[in-house]
């Protein structure tokens, strides 16, 4: 993790994260977890990230494949 740290404080954020929409307001992390805690421990306040708009299944299985082993 203090790799990525170390990564966003000195390049930024090479890859955005992928949210969608909340019913409530705000947006859901679907991809990009550990680079928005990257982030905060950065202490960056903002992360870019692509808004889709997808279904609860979609997102499984976005978040699902976007695990690393």
């Amino acid at each position: 993790m203090q790799e990525t740290v170390d990564s966003i404080k000195e390049y930024g954020v090479l890859n955005p994260c992928i949210v969608r929409p909340r019913e409530g307001g705000g947006y859901e992390i679907i991809s990009g977890h550990r680079r928005k805690y990257a982030c905060q421990l950065a202490g960056k306040a903002k992360i870019p990230a692509i808004i889709r708009n997808y279904t609860d299944d979609e997102a499984t299985i976005i978040m699902v494949d976007s695990v690393r082993p």
